[in-house]
C-alpha cells in the first residue's frame, strides 16, 4: 500500500518541519509560488527581482517550518507575511541607492495598511482560482 502524501497545507508544513525537503516542499511550492510571485511583482515592480526573492522566501519558509504555529494564523497568512517581509527588505535596501531618507521612503513607497490588507485579501482569494488569477489580482 502506497503511503498517502500530505496535501493539506498544515500537513505540508509539518512534513517540512520534520526536515523533509523533497515532495512536501515541492507541493508547498506548487501551492503557493504563483501567489507569492504575484505579490512580489506587485510590491517590487520587477519580475526578475521578484523571482530571485521568491526562491529566498521558500528557503526561509522551509527553514522556519518548525516555528509555524497554526494558532497564530493560517498557512497562507504565514506565507504572505514572510514574502511581504522579504519584499520590504528589498525595498528598504533600495532607499539609500535612490538617495532617499527613510522618512521620505516610508511616506511615499509603503502602502497604507488598509490598502495592503485589501490587496492581500484579493491575492488569498485568488489562490483557489489558479496561478493566472493570482497574477491578475496582483496587477
Amino acid at each position: 500500500m502506497a503511503e498517502a502524501r500530505p496535501t493539506d497545507p498544515v500537513d505540508l508544513v509539518e512534513a517540512m518541519a520534520g526536515g523533509d525537503s523533497g515532495s512536501p516542499l515541492s507541493e508547498f511550492y506548487a501551492l503557493y509560488s504563483s501567489t507569492v510571485l504575484a505579490l512580489l511583482m506587485k510590491m517590487l515592480g520587477s519580475r526578475a527581482e521578484a523571482e530571485e526573492i521568491l526562491q529566498d522566501v521558500f528557503v526561509e519558509l522551509w527553514r522556519r517550518a518548525p516555528q509555524y504555529d497554526r494558532s497564530r494564523g493560517s498557512v497562507v497568512a504565514w506565507v504572505v507575511t514572510v514574502a511581504r517581509s522579504r519584499a520590504l527588505d528589498a525595498l528598504r535596501a533600495r532607499a539609500p541607492a535612490w538617495g532617499q531618507s527613510a522618512a521620505v521612503f516610508q511616506r511615499e513607497a509603503w502602502p497604507r495598511d488598509r490598502q495592503w490588507a485589501a490587496r492581500c485579501a484579493r491575492l488569498v482569494d485568488s489562490v483557489a482560482s489558479g496561478p493566472e488569477a493570482s497574477v491578475q489580482a496582483a496587477e
